[in-house]
């Protein structure tokens, strides 16, 4: 069984990284040098995740109707 895939994009220290590595494939966020870079790699790329961790960009209508269902 694959384990689920979260993107997390800031809001979480190390330790609840660590746990979230556990139990699921963790990829780290963008560190893009203009907000609206990572708002369209979001927009292109967030139906490869099963969940979003996010401090960093604000999730939209246009990026929730891309997510997987």
């Amino acid at each position: 069984m694959s384990k689920n895939k979260v993107l997390v994009l800031g809001g979480l220290d190390e330790d609840a990284i660590t746990e979230l590595k556990d139990d699921c494939e963790v990829m780290m966020g963008l560190v893009g040098h203009r907000p609206e870079d990572d708002y369209e790699w979001l927009l292109e790329n967030i139906a490869n995740y099963d969940a979003v961790i996010d401090a960093k960009i604000i999730i939209d209508k246009r990026i929730i109707d891309r997510a997987k269902i």
